[in-house]
């Protein structure tokens, strides 16, 4: 909640008195949010979060409204995912490459696994010889039925079909054994100083040694983009991504490798292969566009 406030909020209504902070104001923080390229969860978040603030204001009388009341939070219109061209990923990777999760990356667009899922592994988890990657966990940051507050859980996978066995590649691999090493270095600097014991085994963790969570794992990525569009023309900025965003440049890879959308599907535990066929569209369209680009003399 701190780091949302310190990022989104206080830049903007930081400095304000309580009371002259108006309906019009909060909406359109929310609304240049949504044309930032920020998906629902994080404006979403933010009315929430002022919403509470707001009515513990208005509860103890320091104001007679509570101007969070009524704000629209605009949703995400349905269209294709975001999916990293060659070009794109050899960019954002030459640029991440040595930061602190960079090896988080690398696994996730070589493996298709999800956030959640990538944030769950445990040492154990990991299988070098073989060559494989147990995935049976997943992440999750929520405020469930007995919790006072958002907490981290530690729960199955999204599907059945979600606990299974991932093979990995070269690259997969290099990361992992990156990976471990990083993560001996944080236990001889923090030890479980902040970290439930619990989470002790995580592969990926932040540079406290504690679990990864969604907002952490955007904030890691909105660094690397923001680098890259340092240096970068206006009119040519690197568009911004979501964690998801490795997993749909996984799939597309594969597709586009010749890979059968079958295949592919039970890759990414999709319930039903309608699921993957956009991936599979994706990629028509491109090599369609790709065709039409082409001038015949």
């Amino acid at each position: 909640y701190i780091r949302v406030y310190r990022k989104h909020i206080q830049p903007i209504l930081g400095n304000m008195r309580i009371n002259d902070i108006s309906k019009t104001q909060i909406q359109q923080m929310v609304n240049d949010l949504h044309k930032q390229g920020y998906a629902y969860e994080t404006p979403h978040r933010i009315q929430v979060m002022l919403y509470d603030m707001f009515d513990k204001a208005l509860n103890d009388q320091f104001i007679r409204r509570n101007p969070a009341k009524g704000v629209n939070v605009i949703r995400d219109e349905e269209k294709d995912p975001r999916v990293m061209s060659r070009e794109e990923q050899s960019v954002f990777f030459d640029c991440c490459k040595g930061t602190f999760y960079d090896n988080l990356f690398v696994l996730c667009v070589n493996t298709g696994i999800r956030p959640g899922e990538s944030c769950a592994i445990e040492r154990d988890s990991v299988d070098l010889k073989h060559r494989e990657l147990r995935i049976d966990k997943t992440l999750i940051y929520q405020k469930w039925e007995g919790d006072s507050k958002k907490t981290i859980h530690i729960d199955t996978p999204k599907t059945k079909a979600s606990d299974r066995t991932v093979p990995l590649n070269d690259n997969a691999v290099l990361a992992i054994k990156k990976q471990l090493l990083q993560k001996k270095v944080l236990e001889e600097r923090y030890g479980l100083k902040y970290c439930d014991k619990q989470f002790k085994d995580l592969l990926f963790t932040t540079k406290y040694n504690t679990p990864v969570i969604e907002q952490t794992f955007i904030d890691a990525i909105d660094r690397i983009v923001n680098e890259i569009n340092l240096v970068l023309d206006p009119l040519e900025q690197f568009d911004r991504i979501t964690p998801h965003c490795f997993r749909h440049t996984f799939a597309t890879l594969q597709i586009a490798l010749g890979i059968d959308i079958y295949t592919v599907s039970k890759m990414l535990t999709h319930k039903n292969v309608s699921t993957t066929q956009v991936y599979a569209e994706l990629v028509s369209s491109k090599k369609r566009e790709s065709a039409n680009k082409i001038s015949l003399k």
